[in-house]
């Protein structure tokens, strides 16, 4: 009832306090409830500690479509990709916050916020509009778009740059011959930027296989461009 009438605290408050006192079957009873109802963090996390954690549709929710599909679209981007993003960054909680300051689902900081409504042409929004998926999404999917061209195409730096910030990532590319992205990914100094590429990777095969499209891995084998494309030694 708190979920219905848009009481989020009071509503997470009596989830979490109902979560805590059931068994894992309670658990997973509970997540495929609120995937129905479509509050999907609540279902993800439940999921996660429950007989659903091998329910790849709970945890893995195409959820925001009409939102996310529209703005993918717009900035040309994968809607694998996207909602692969969405999924590692707050798993789907418009109202998330982080401890630095970053908000809602694509997790955006305040900075970038301004920025990207000045590239787009709108009024920096207020923080209560950064909470909303339609705001959020246009913005995140816009900094994706950026960071994407930045790097000639490259998703897996693309990536690491939405994690790690555009100057890290290109830093951490090799500096004169290319490395194939799986042995890169590995290379990473950043532990959780190297465990969030990682995900991301693997979200992407499972929302593809939700999409109906060819689930692979290819991407994590494309080559990371070298910041000096010449030879630097002879073989003489």
């Amino acid at each position: 009832e708190f979920h219905l009438l848009g009481e989020t605290y009071m509503a997470k408050s009596e989830w979490h306090h109902l979560i805590s006192a059931m068994d894992e079957h309670q658990r997973s009873n509970l997540a495929q409830l609120a995937s129905r109802w479509g509050w999907h963090n609540p279902a993800i996390t439940a999921a996660y500690r429950s007989n659903s954690y091998n329910n790849l549709d709970i945890r893995f929710p195409t959820a925001y479509s009409p939102v996310v599909s529209k703005h993918a679209s717009k900035a040309g981007l994968e809607l694998d990709w996207v909602y692969s993003l969405i999924r590692q960054e707050s798993a789907f909680l418009a109202e998330a916050h982080s401890p630095v300051g970053a908000m809602g689902m694509m997790q955006i900081m305040p900075g970038t916020a301004r920025q990207l409504a000045k590239s787009l042409g709108v009024i920096t929004p207020s923080r209560y509009e950064m909470l909303q998926p339609e705001t959020n999404v246009q913005l995140g999917t816009r900094y994706m778009s950026q960071l994407l061209t930045k790097f000639k195409g490259n998703i897996i730096l693309a990536t690491a740059a939405y994690n790690a910030g555009p100057h890290r990532a290109r830093a951490w590319q090799p500096k004169y011959i290319p490395v194939s992205g799986d042995i890169w990914v590995e290379s990473i100094p950043f532990s959780e930027t190297r465990d969030y590429v990682k995900n991301i990777l693997t979200y992407q095969a499972i929302y593809r296989h939700h999409l109906g499209k060819e689930v692979r891995l290819s991407t994590a084998l494309d080559l990371i461009p070298a910041r000096q494309m010449h030879a630097t030694a002879s073989l003489d």
